[in-house]
């Protein structure tokens, strides 16, 4: 019996590093399919799965209704090139574009992962416009999945959707590796020397990107780091 393929589908190549460290697994039942816009991290990708299929589909993140009408033509006939049996959807764009077409192709199951909302930050009409699209989103996806509770529950309390949802585990879009973060001899020996030596670490937990204020954190640290050198920053 041949196995069911399934589509990952994200608006930038860099959020593919919510789905790689699951291929191993899903590929253990599923025939995977990766989509993305193009960009640079396709090259990382391919190099560490080279045996899982790839499809590059430009998608812009901001608003941009030729494009994105554009993009969705081009989405609808991939999906109906493939015939996936299930198109999962993470970002906002991917979601909005992927979904709408993945119900255009029939395809049967659709699922869209909620990593975050822009909508309760906004006002005005830019937010009538995302509270709709979300709407949209929810509205062709046949499940979804919020990252966390507080995603959740804006969903709901905003009349988002009012279809069944629920939180995986305790939240989070992927989980993290546990080897990676466990309390090994060579971790726990280097710690043992920062604490020795009164090293103050900042943590910081977040994409590294401009919107995420990465550029002001790192020139306040530079700064901070001349005035006193025993302070450390940890993305």
């Amino acid at each position: 019996m041949s196995k069911y393929k399934i589509i990952r589908a994200c608006t930038v190549p860099q959020s593919l590093g919510f789905v790689t460290g699951m291929l191993p697994d899903l590929q253990k039942k599923y025939e995977v399919v990766l989509l993305s816009s193009s960009g640079l991290e396709w090259e990382e990708v391919r190099r560490l799965h080279p045996d899982v299929k790839c499809i590059e589909v430009d998608m812009e993140r901001h608003i941009s209704p030729i494009k994105d009408i554009k993009s969705l033509w081009r989405l609808w006939r991939t999906f109906c090139k493939e015939k996936p049996k299930m198109v999962h959807s993470m970002t906002p764009k991917a979601g909005l574009l992927c979904m709408l077409a993945a119900r255009m192709a029939g395809v049967p199951v659709r699922v869209h992962t909620f990593t975050g909302l822009v909508f309760p930050t906004s006002v005005g009409l830019k937010k009538k416009i995302l509270m709709a699209t979300d709407w949209l989103t929810c509205a062709c996806a046949t499940h979804i999945i919020p990252e966390g509770e507080g995603v959740k529950n804006d969903l709901l309390n905003n009349g988002i959707t009012k279809k069944p949802i629920r939180v995986l585990g305790y939240g989070n879009c992927r989980g993290i590796d546990l080897e990676r973060f466990d309390k090994t001899p060579e971790v726990m020996e280097q710690a043992e020397k920062l604490r020795k030596k009164s090293v103050c670490t900042f943590i910081v937990v977040g994409r590294i990107v401009g919107d995420k204020g990465i550029n002001e954190l790192v020139e306040a640290f530079v700064k901070l780091n001349k005035e006193n050198s025993a302070t450390r920053l940890i993305l």
